[in-house]
């Protein structure tokens, strides 16, 4: 299953049922190309979210918008693929990946 397929599955099964659909399927347009839309996602591994979260962090964006808008969708993604398309995923250490937050202000 190409990432195209995939990230496509997921938004009409799940993403697009979200209150800010639209937001999702920006940051799904952002990821396709980036990631490449042939690329098997059994071959995404924790270089391919290295370099994502590289790309992002050069568009000059905040630690929680990389969070929200790569790792969440692409975390997202790999999971149902794996859990419930019956896909082979590799196992990716998203904590590593992560990016800190400012705590809340009260």
């Amino acid at each position: 299953m190409t990432f195209a397929v995939a990230s496509t599955r997921w938004f009409n099964e799940v993403g697009g049922k979200r209150a800010r659909s639209t937001e999702v399927e920006r940051y799904l347009a952002w990821l396709q190309p980036k990631i490449g839309r042939k690329t098997l996602i059994k071959d995404i591994s924790d270089n391919t979210v290295t370099q994502i979260v590289t790309l992002r962090e050069a568009d000059g964006v905040k630690p929680a918008t990389i969070n929200r808008t790569v790792l969440e969708p692409l975390r997202a993604i790999l999971y149902r693929a794996r859990d419930l398309w019956g896909q082979n995923v590799q196992k990716i250490q998203w904590k590593l990946h992560r990016k800190a937050e400012p705590a809340e202000r009260v």
